[in-house]
């Protein structure tokens, strides 16, 4: 009969039991969320590294395409779900043409020889909050991009505004 008593000693009750998985549920739920913190956050940055790239892409594009075209040559339109900003050589030639769409497309076109090269750089754009101010010199080009998130409830946003001057 003792042995009985041994056996019966070895084992874990059922309270223990449930405590324990309690206990564990826990902790795995505290470390579920801070993993989710991290991924939160992580593609935050990514996202926010990647449109800062396609800004600094059509802000260097920008500069050298006004700096190539002429006084004269630039020629902003607005169009039902876009704006465009032509921009011309002395010689009356195209050079480029910078297209934002309401779509959230930022487009470049650049023209070689006859030919002509259609760059989509970004799906991002904030239509509303980006433009182009040729009224007076310097030309501005004002950037607004707009990203939601996956798991994250607001989303990223980066603006920037540069001021270039074309050559005569």
């Amino acid at each position: 009969m003792q042995t009985i008593k041994n056996m019966n000693n070895k084992g874990f009750t059922l309270i223990e039991l449930i405590t324990s998985l309690a206990i564990l549920g826990i902790i795995i739920g505290i470390l579920g969320n801070v993993f989710l913190l991290n991924l939160q956050s992580s593609d935050y940055l990514v996202s926010r590294a990647d449109m800062a790239q396609e800004m600094d892409q059509i802000v260097e594009s920008f500069n050298q395409d006004v700096h190539a075209a002429s006084s004269n040559g630039i020629f902003p339109s607005t169009g039902v779900d876009n704006q465009q900003l032509q921009l011309k050589d002395a010689s009356g030639n195209l050079v480029a043409t910078y297209i934002m769409k309401q779509n959230g497309e930022f487009h470049i076109v650049h023209y070689y020889n006859g030919n002509s090269d259609d760059t989509l750089i970004t799906t991002n754009l904030d239509y509303t909050n980006s433009s182009f101010n040729t009224q007076s010199f310097p030309i501005v080009l004002t950037l607004a991009f707009l990203k939601n998130q996956f798991l994250v409830n607001s989303p990223v946003t980066l603006t920037t505004t540069t001021e270039v001057y074309p050559r005569n």
